[in-house]
């Protein structure tokens, strides 16, 4: 950024391409949970899972 012929037009581009991909997916993750599908006990054992596979 110090170079006087730095241009971070290539670095915002990106920066907002993956700002707007995270988004979509957020939206998308929101719209699943509104299903009849999750319940609490779902969401439950999804969580203990992520755990014991970081864990393990």
């Amino acid at each position: 950024m110090a170079k006087p012929d730095f241009d971070p037009n290539d670095s915002v581009g990106f920066w907002d391409l993956i700002n707007r991909q995270d988004w979509a997916i957020c939206q998308r993750v929101q719209l699943g949970m509104q299903t009849r599908c999750i319940t609490p006990d779902t969401t439950r054992r999804w969580k203990t899972s992520a755990l014991t596979n970081v864990v393990t």
